[in-house]
């Protein structure tokens, strides 16, 4: 499938590299000099002289409505995936004739969340505890930190945008938010204007009790998961990649490369069920909204 990867940051660097993998056609579209490959410095040149099948969106998060607008000017009739979040505010996608729109929260084919999917199908869920965690200037190698877009809000920055795969995932395991509350903000000395904490108490459809900590503060990358079902206390590590049931460990082998290569393949070859759709990313940002406007411990509902 002809692919074109629209930006070409960190996250670019990894679509590409995926891509091609799966002997997928590629170009990319940037003002960076010296690319690999074939390279546009527009959208408009790459759709009309490359003609491809599906386009990658990973620029800056609030780039991705106005990239959209101009791919369905060029009359893109083909598939689209977002880089997370779908875009910097909640709106509704331009008017357009495209085939598909998928986002990409690539940790919905992490094999252990794959794996403690299964098992919840199978039980009442009463609680769950999420934590994500990582240093802000350790996450880019070689950028500075304070030149990113997770360090500037006009960007679409902050540990809400940036680590909502959490957000994500707490949906599509636990289902819609029915209430919450939040509070967060700026509270260390890392040289940016966004939120670099934010912890989120909420209620779900089905009445579980979920608590999500997001943070651009801890030295050491954490993200994980702790429920309580009826039966069993399940422990789960993202990082270190395993599933404790009531201390009984089961520990799965994994490359990160493997969750997009998964994803992608998933979109190329028609088959998403995992694949986070459309409506699936605006919810998000619906989520993200209440959050926002419930900081300071005010309680939001879920019409």
């Amino acid at each position: 499938m002809k692919s074109l990867i629209i930006g070409y940051g960190s996250i670019g660097k990894r679509h590409l590299s995926v891509l091609k993998d799966l002997n997928c056609p590629v170009a990319i579209v940037s003002k960076q000099d010296d690319l690999p490959g074939l390279c546009f410095k527009n959208i408009d040149k790459a759709i009309k002289d490359f003609n491809p099948q599906y386009v990658v969106i990973c620029n800056s998060t609030n780039d991705h409505f106005n990239t959209l607008s101009i791919l369905a000017k060029n009359n893109f009739t083909g598939t689209v995936l977002i880089e997370k979040p779908i875009f910097s505010s909640y709106s509704e996608l331009p008017i357009n004739d495209f085939k598909n729109v998928f986002v990409g929260y690539n940790l919905r084919f992490h094999p252990v969340l794959l794996r403690l999917k299964e098992i919840l199908s199978l039980q009442k869920v009463l609680s769950a505890n999420i934590y994500v965690g990582q240093f802000l200037p350790d996450w880019r190698p070689n950028q500075d930190y304070k030149k990113t877009y997770s360090a500037n809000k006009e960007s679409g920055g902050g540990v809400l945008r940036d680590l909502s795969h959490e957000l994500d995932y707490t949906s599509w395991l636990f289902g819609t938010w029915k209430s919450l509350t939040s509070q967060g903000g700026k509270v260390s000395k890392l040289e940016i204007d966004t939120e670099d904490i934010f912890t989120i108490l909420m209620k779900s459809n089905q009445n579980q009790s979920i608590s999500i900590q997001m943070s651009y503060l801890d030295r050491i990358k954490q993200r994980k998961i702790l429920i309580n079902t009826e039966y069993d206390f399940i422990e789960v590590d993202l990082i270190k990649n395993y599933i404790k049931i009531n201390g009984s460990n089961n520990t799965f082998s994994i490359d990160i490369n493997s969750t997009y290569i998964d994803m992608h393949s998933s979109v190329i070859n028609n088959q998403d069920s995992n694949i986070c759709n459309v409506e699936e990313g605006l919810k998000t940002m619906k989520l993200i909204k209440a959050i926002e406007e419930s900081n300071g411990l005010k309680w939001v509902h879920n019409e």
